[in-house]
């Protein structure tokens, strides 16, 4: 029984780590291109906010999960976590992609992985 809840988490961790390449390697081919295609692709950004001539465009997802908290002794419970995916999408004046970063919890961002 072990042995398959180890494989399990393994084949999980794989999964996730597949889908945040793939992200990068998305957003890597992004850059330099119109910003438009981007918003086509993943909808309306949360935010945009002008700095030293650029546009940073955020967009976010919330991910709602339970995840286990270990108590005193040997006791667990199930606790709601939320896991969020933030990016940040750098654009010049002339709408072009110039760079990206990806904050908070990367597991959580497999649905812009998705649409890339």
């Amino acid at each position: 029984m072990m042995i398959r809840i180890v494989t399990l988490l393994a084949c999980l961790l794989a999964v996730g780590a597949c889908a945040m390449q793939q992200l990068e390697k998305g957003l890597n081919q992004m850059v330099g291109q119109d910003v438009q295609i981007l918003v086509a692709k993943w909808g309306t950004p949360l935010t945009q906010s002008q700095t030293q001539g650029d546009t940073i465009y955020t967009g976010a997802t919330p991910i709602p999960q339970a995840a286990t908290s270990a108590g005193f002794g040997s006791s667990s419970a199930y606790v709601p976590v939320t896991y969020q995916c933030t990016i940040e999408v750098v654009v010049d004046a002339s709408n072009r992609i110039k760079s990206w970063v990806i904050l908070g919890d990367r597991g959580a961002c497999d649905s812009y992985a998705n649409r890339l």
